[in-house]
């Protein structure tokens, strides 16, 4: 079951009509899409101890493990 969007909203925002792809066949694509999509989301985290202000400039040193690279 889609938890992100609804099929109604897709077919909406898509601007298709029920004719040409009906709600079971958009619940499964949005299933797949949020299988393979929400992970990858949250693959990278890290709590952010403070935010320093420096010449305007803002960084966030992250607690524990820096998995990040630059433009991440």
């Amino acid at each position: 079951m889609p938890t992100i969007i609804t099929a109604s909203e897709l077919r909406s925002v898509l601007g298709v009509s029920s004719a040409l792809y009906n709600d079971a066949y958009l619940n499964q694509i949005i299933d797949t899409a949020e299988t393979v999509i929400l992970p990858m989301l949250v693959t990278f985290k890290s709590p952010i101890q403070k935010v320093e202000l420096t010449n305007n400039f803002p960084t966030f040193p992250p607690q524990g493990l820096k998995d990040f690279t630059e433009g991440q």
